[in-house]
């Protein structure tokens, strides 16, 4: 992954439908490259933050968001800092153990 300027995520509709994710989503934000997010902006936005809205390609002409990521890479980079603080806080392995802590504690 680590390779290529940008990955794309592909989000199926079923995922989509049931609002769930895979890992591969979220190893591609660590990873040293530019994810391109083929999903609607909302579920996006659920997932990752608001930042990431800017790396959410829409079925209108996405070769234009391409073009713009391989010509300005560092803007997206920065956006892709942003989504891996908000990751870091609302995703990361120990805000999961104290979500089981606290189904368990219950």
């Amino acid at each position: 992954m680590s390779r290529a300027k940008f990955n794309p995520i592909i989000f199926r509709s079923i995922f989509n439908h049931f609002q769930l994710t895979t890992p591969r989503m979220y190893e591609t934000f660590a990873a040293n490259t530019i994810p391109i997010l083929a999903m609607d902006e909302e579920t996006a936005r659920l997932h990752f933050g608001d930042s990431v809205k800017d790396l959410v390609i829409n079925n209108d002409k996405p070769e234009i968001k391409i073009m713009d990521i391989i010509n300005r890479p560092d803007d997206y980079t920065k956006v892709v800092a942003d989504v891996r603080v908000y990751l870091d806080k609302h995703h990361s392995h120990a805000s999961r153990l104290n979500e089981l802590i606290d189904l368990v504690e219950i």
